[in-house]
């Protein structure tokens, strides 16, 4: 597995919550004594349910065929990753995928020799599972830190990673915004989430998405935009130490030691950053 296929697979998740009508789901898990883990997950399967169904529309309408299929080897080791972003795209196109690898691990030595610290990577694995018969697809990642000092220095490492690739270091700064920023006094019970800031247009930068101007959306665009996202949006779920007391966000959903606080994609591209909160819980 190409180095390439990995950068490439941060700028395709969020490139696709741009082209979305699905929460992007962000499960952060912290510890009494400051470790943590960060839980992601997207699931496209209901936008390729509305690109199947708008390409039907379209050949009922105007009477056009379906694209010719690709036939991909199923192994994902061979497999180009960019063909699975587009099987997203293109259902007709959609490959059978049910895999999970470590980063550290499908890392190349030429890359692992010249990067500080590269075990830090055997903290991160992605999985892809996708179906076509289906028409699902699922794609998560999980980061496991002892400490945030740890996970930022995971995140040096993944820059260090991007150096040999013209787009690398931006690819990686992209993928950072998927993470919801946070602190916390493990002595007084405070978690902030700190106002962070979000570009609005991870997929510009690529050609894939052209930024969104809503100062000038006519009253169309504005609607079509509606249609596609909705309510959708940023979901972060946080798992505490004790009993969550409150929080500044009367939006904010309790459960015992989990709270839940949703940013709306279209509430982030337009203000371009997320809001900032404060919780309490109680300390055991």
């Amino acid at each position: 597995m190409a180095l390439r296929n990995i950068l490439f697979i941060f700028l395709s998740l969020a490139v696709l919550i741009f082209t979305s009508c699905s929460d992007f789901e962000n499960d952060i898990y912290i510890n009494a004594d400051g470790s943590g883990s960060v839980s992601m997950k997207y699931d496209a399967s209901e936008m390729i349910s509305m690109v199947e169904m708008m390409k039907g529309m379209e050949g009922m309408e105007e009477g056009t065929e379906d694209e010719e299929e690709i036939e991909i080897d199923e192994n994902i080791e061979g497999q180009d990753f960019e063909s699975i972003m587009n099987g997203l795209g293109n259902p007709s196109n959609l490959q059978d995928v049910d895999s999970t690898f470590n980063f550290y691990e499908v890392m190349p030595d030429s890359v692992r020799n010249t990067i500080e610290n590269p075990e830090l990577l055997k903290n991160i694995s992605m999985t892809i599972n996708t179906s076509k018969s289906d028409m699902t697809a699922v794609m998560g990642m999980d980061m496991k830190y002892n400490s945030l000092e740890e996970l930022e220095q995971i995140f040096d490492t993944m820059r260090q990673m991007g150096d040999d690739n013209d787009d690398g270091p931006n690819q990686i700064e992209g993928f950072k915004e998927l993470l919801r920023n946070y602190d916390v006094d493990l002595k007084k019970g405070i978690v902030t989430l700190p106002e962070q800031e979000y570009s609005g247009d991870l997929g510009a930068d690529s050609g894939e998405m052209p930024d969104v101007d809503f100062e000038n959306m006519s009253e169309e665009e504005s609607g079509m935009m509606d249609m596609m996202i909705g309510d959708k949006g940023y979901v972060t779920t946080l798992h505490l130490p004790g009993k969550v007391i409150s929080c500044d966000d009367p939006d904010a959903i309790i459960d015992g030691n989990t709270i839940t606080i949703k940013d709306s994609y279209m509430t982030l591209m337009k203000e371009k950053k997320f809001k900032a909160r404060t919780i309490n819980y109680k300390v055991k």
